[in-house]
C-alpha cells in the first residue's frame, strides 16, 4: 500500500484504514517531490558553475594544483546557495514526521479522526437530507478485522509508527531518489569523455568515465546524506525566524568545507600517484567511504 503522507495523514479518516497492514505500507511524503526538484536544481547550479570555472580559470594558465584549488572553492558556492534551502525544507520535514509519529503513538479512534459526515452534523449541505456516518461504518469494520476498535488502536500505536520511526530515520531519502536528483552531473561528463575519445586517450577517458560514475552514484550521494543527517540531528526550530535561517546558511557553509577538503584529497592522490592512477585509487575508496556511509 503507498501511503502519500503529509502533516494530516493521520486526521483523515479513510485514510487510517489503510493502516490495517504495517508491514506492506510504502510510505512516501508529498514534501519530498519539491525536496527532490530543488536538489536537482542545486546539481544543475553546480555543473553551470564547474562550465563557467572551467572556461575561465583555463584562461588564467594556473598550474594543476590552483586551478583545483579555485575551482573546488567555487564548486563550493551552490553548498552555500541552494542547500540550505533544501536544509529548511527538509529540517521542517523532519519535524512534520516527528508530529505525526507522536500522533500515531497516542492515536485515538474517536478523538484523532475526522470525516466529512461528522463536519456537517450528518445533515447534507445540499440537500438537507441525513447522511450516514462513515465513522461508525468504519467503526464496526475495524472492528471486524481487529476485534476491537481498541484493538486497532493498539496496531498503530505500537506498530505504525514504528514502521515510521524505521522508515525516515536511517535514509532520509530513497537512494534512487537521491541519485535521479544527482544525474546532471553525469551529463558534465559527457563532452570531456567525447573529446578525450576523439583525441585517442582512451586511458584517461576510462578513468574520466570512471570517476564520473563513481561521483554520481557514491560520492554525491554518500555527502548529501550526511549532510541531511546533520540537519536532522538540529532539525529543532529557533525561536527566530532569522535565527532559523542562519542554521541553515551554517550547515550549508559546513557542507561547503568538507567538499573543499573532498576535492583537495582527490587532488593530493593525483598529485602522489599521477593523475590516471591517482584518480582511479581515490574513486575505489570514495565508492568503500559511500557504501560504508549508507550501512551505518
Amino acid at each position: 500500500m503507498l501511503v502519500c503522507w503529509d502533516g494530516t495523514y493521520a486526521q483523515r479518516l479513510w485514510c487510517v484504514l489503510e493502516m490495517e497492514d504495517d508491514k506492506a505500507l510504502i510510505i512516501r511524503p508529498v514534501s519530498w517531490g519539491p525536496t527532490v526538484l530543488l536538489l536537482f536544481l542545486g546539481h544543475w547550479v553546480f555543473i553551470v558553475t564547474y562550465q563557467v570555472g572551467v572556461t575561465f580559470f583555463a584562461s588564467l594558465q594556473l598550474d594543476m594544483a590552483h586551478l583545483w584549488l579555485a575551482m573546488s572553492g567555487l564548486m563550493a558556492l551552490p553548498h552555500v546557495i541552494i542547500l540550505p534551502v533544501v536544509l529548511h525544507a527538509w529540517r521542517s520535514q523532519m519535524r512534520g514526521i516527528e508530529t505525526v509519529q507522536e500522533q500515531l503513538r497516542r492515536f485515538d479512534f474517536y478523538r484523532d479522526t475526522a470525516c466529512h459526515c461528522c463536519a456537517v452534523k450528518h445533515i447534507h449541505p445540499q440537500s438537507g437530507k441525513m447522511m450516514l456516518c462513515d465513522r461508525k461504518i468504519l467503526a464496526e469494520s475495524v472492528a471486524t478485522w481487529f476485534g476491537s476498535v481498541s484493538d486497532f488502536e493498539t496496531v498503530v500505536q505500537e506498530k505504525v509508527s514504528v514502521v515510521f520511526q524505521e522508515k525516515f530515520q536511517k535514509y532520509p531519502l530513497p537512494y534512487v531518489w537521491m541519485a535521479a536528483a544527482a544525474i546532471p552531473n553525469i551529463w558534465m561528463a559527457f563532452p570531456d569523455f567525447g573529446h578525450m575519445i576523439a583525441a585517442g586517450q582512451y586511458t584517461t577517458a576510462a578513468a574520466h568515465a570512471y570517476g564520473a560514475l563513481s561521483w554520481w552514484l557514491a560520492g554525491y550521494q554518500a555527502i548529501l546524506l550526511l549532510e541531511l543527517r546533520l540537519a536532522h540531528r538540529l532539525r529543532r526550530q529557533r525561536s527566530r525566524w532569522w535565527c532559523d535561517m542562519l542554521l541553515n546558511i551554517c550547515i550549508g557553509l559546513v557542507c561547503a568545507l568538507v567538499f573543499v577538503v573532498v576535492m583537495m584529497t582527490e587532488l593530493l592522490f593525483m598529485l602522489a600517484l599521477g593523475e590516471n592512477s591517482g584518480q582511479v585509487l581515490y574513486y575505489s575508496l570514495l565508492i568503500v567511504l559511500a557504501v560504508a556511509v549508507w550501512r551505518r
